[in-house]
């Protein structure tokens, strides 16, 4: 999730300008920057999460596995979407001075922005998994217990198999919102994109599906150097070759190779992460409970910065650095400052009601190796 801090300051400095804010002088590095954090980057993320779901609960029942994530998914997004958001759009409004003396921000332009989906901004995610995890808690029964290892003998395919038949859900996921537009647009409530929901559930399920195969688990999470060569070359190669072909060669390349750079990049992070995880390091532990703070702030720290920058007399890739640098430290330091150590703020804004405890080294590996058996 901290990569979201580079992610979104490369958005500034793009030349697309589809993002908050944007810098006139940017250039179309940032924007391949974006695109390749953005291909493994959520991905990823919603295959841990489902993994960690399925760990979940093998010790939890469903009504507890479903309060102990709405704790952790609802507080901060209701603090963070009714606060931070809602300044963030203050700040990026032309008029929001005049507007605001006239005490008529809240009931003139927030509704439209909240219409518009303009609101909920980088907290989708939030809204994503937790209606995973509702579903999770439903079907249960399917994940734990008996029924669970029946599941596992009845998949007659391997790990390559199952990834083959996501990587085409994906394309036809993508092909769904491709054709009918207004899917990838609507938002329902304000709140919820459809097609978020649509495009992220393979990858939740897989990490559902990965936590309950332990031989399947670590092939997948094996750090292969020829795998990254592999990613490397057919990123590179499709930024380079598709463009030049016909129209609709060009968009079905495209949706071809970046369904595989996903998956191929989606393994290389998981591997790190597995990694990481079995040699718990001081400083990894606590860049890992920080960084749901970092992702909360560091969205308005961003617009904050990119807007007092755009007059500087200074590079673009100078802006970059001093947006991304200053984002990060400043929301670390809230983090430590307010929150780490703030009972009320902590579950606030951090998601938690306790600190954690200290990890055991091998902690991954022994406690998937028990849930597997």
């Amino acid at each position: 999730m901290m990569l979201g801090v580079v992610l979104h300051a490369a958005n500034v400095y793009g030349v697309r300008g589809t993002w908050e804010i944007h810098d006139a002088a940017g250039v179309p590095a940032f924007d391949l920057l974006s695109d390749l954090i953005r291909l493994f980057r959520m991905p990823s993320f919603f295959i841990v999460a489902g993994f960690f779901a399925s760990m979940s609960l093998t010790q939890r029942s469903a009504s507890q596995f479903l309060a102990e994530r709405a704790c952790r998914l609802l507080p901060p997004f209701v603090c963070v979407f009714c606060t931070l958001n809602v300044l963030q759009l203050w700040l990026q409004d032309d008029d929001s001075w005049f507007i605001l003396s006239r005490n008529a921000f809240v009931w003139t332009r927030l509704p439209e922005l909240l219409r518009e989906g303009r609101v909920i901004q980088h907290l989708w995610f939030l809204i994503v998994l937790m209606w995973y995890c509702v579903a999770t808690a439903l079907f249960a029964g399917v994940l734990t217990g008996k029924r669970e290892r029946h599941l596992r003998q009845s998949i007659p395919f391997g790990l390559r198999t199952l990834l083959g038949c996501i990587c085409i859900s994906e394309i036809g996921a993508s092909l769904l919102v491709h054709v009918w537009a207004p899917l990838g647009e609507y938002m329902l409530g304000g709140l919820i994109a459809p097609s978020y929901l649509l495009r992220y559930l393979p990858y939740f399920l897989f990490g559902l599906w990965l936590e309950a195969n332990r031989s399947e688990l670590d092939l997948f999470s094996r750090l292969s150097i020829p795998r990254m060569f592999s990613l490397a070359a057919l990123w590179i190669g499709s930024q380079l070759v598709l463009p030049k072909l016909p129209s609709g060669w060009n968009q079905g390349g495209q949706l071809l190779a970046g369904a595989v750079c996903t998956w191929l990049a989606c393994q290389v992070c998981f591997s790190v992460f597995r990694w990481l995880s079995d040699r718990p390091q001081r400083w990894a532990r606590y860049l890992a409970e920080a960084s749901y703070s970092v992702y909360l702030f560091h969205h308005i720290l961003i617009v904050i910065l990119a807007q007092n920058l755009q007059l500087v007399a200074i590079s673009v890739t100078a802006k970059f650095v001093v947006v991304v640098i200053g984002a990060f430290l400043g929301s670390i330091a809230i983090h430590e400052g307010l929150i780490r150590h703030n009972t009320a703020l902590l579950p606030l804004l951090n998601g938690r009601f306790t600190q954690r405890k200290k990890p055991v080294k091998g902690e991954f590996v022994a406690h998937t190796t028990s849930n597997s058996k």
